[in-house]
């Protein structure tokens, strides 16, 4: 075990969770308060990890109590449907994550370059990010439409823009 690595690991995937359910659900915070929040839980589950005798115990503590009150911490959350939709946001963000990680660390670069995965990893979500932030604006604007025209009807979809984003 090398603890930095296991320290940094889940430093920035819990730093790119918190993004990323920050980006989603357009909260306010701070990346100052999601990084601190995130070098936090990452000492306090290193410390868990090197204590605690059961890792059965370690994984509920984690995923139970140490990443709901990181979420707690990192957005103030006081609805408790606010509370389950960033968890849910933020688990299937690191769902994701490390599914890639895994995927980019076995398969593609045969087990070497940890820490080269885990940037490409991050440079992955940062694309998926801008495109979904981009397909949310598009659909945002798109209107059914029902054209008449010598007694026929044509029903599609339109686009509706105020002139400045047609191309």
């Amino acid at each position: 075990l090398y603890i930095d690595v296991f320290f940094l690991t889940n430093c920035f995937v819990d730093f790119i969770a918190l993004m990323f359910t920050k980006e989603i659900l357009h909260k306010k915070t701070g990346n100052f308060r999601l990084f601190l929040g995130s070098m936090i839980a990452s000492g306090i589950s290193l410390g868990l990890f090197l204590f605690l005798s059961s890792y059965s115990l370690y994984q509920l503590l984690i995923h139970f109590v140490l990443n709901p009150l990181m979420l707690l911490f990192c957005f103030k959350i006081q609805e408790k449907r606010a509370f389950l939709e960033e968890w849910a946001i933020s688990y299937m963000v690191l769902l994701l994550l490390g599914g890639i990680m895994q995927w980019l660390y076995v398969e593609v670069f045969g087990q070497r370059y940890f820490l080269l995965c885990i940037g490409v990893s991050g440079l992955i979500f940062l694309v998926f990010s801008c495109f979904f932030e981009h397909w949310r604006k598009i659909t945002g604007k798109i209107y059914p439409v029902k054209i008449l025209h010598e007694g026929k009807e044509i029903r599609l979809w339109g686009y509706y823009d105020s002139g400045n984003l047609l191309t």
